[in-house]
């Protein structure tokens, strides 16, 4: 037996069958991101006021607003304590905005933050676990 990979409807195939019917495979391939075309480029760059000599990708313009906003920390944003420090060390201004706008405690209720703990929770159970399966993998068969 084989699931869809669209609707997960289980049915009887062939090796190597991906979907259940016709509908299924074309809407799965019509779900695809498609390519932007230059002319959609070109109107997006235009509605968000990039030039068009901007050659640089997405990523190496997001690297780059990262850095200035690293180095333009508004004013009067508050010191936060090291155990939220060390939640959002990926992102420090984000959860300083959030302090400054909800207050200490009321951000460490927060979905928000419940949400940064939960996640690094699941990472160290995620980093555990590997790291038995690879202690088992070493240790020689009976």
């Amino acid at each position: 037996m084989v699931f869809c990979e669209e609707c997960g409807t289980e049915f009887e195939a062939r090796a190597g069958t991906r979907f259940c019917s016709s509908a299924c495979r074309v809407k799965a391939h019509r779900a695809k991101p498609q390519p932007l075309t230059a002319e959609d480029e070109q109107a997006l760059r235009d509605e968000l006021g990039f030039t068009a000599s901007e050659s640089r990708s997405k990523a190496e313009r997001d690297e780059a607003a990262k850095r200035m906003l690293a180095n333009t920390t508004p004013p009067g944003l508050p010191v936060l304590p090291e155990d939220i420090v060390r939640v959002w060390a990926s992102d420090p201004l984000t959860a300083q905005m959030c302090v400054q706008a909800w207050g200490l405690e009321v951000f460490r209720d927060s979905a928000l933050h419940r949400a940064a703990l939960a996640e690094i929770g699941h990472r160290e159970k995620q980093r555990a676990y590997r790291e038995a399966r690879r202690r088992e993998q070493k240790v020689p068969s009976p």
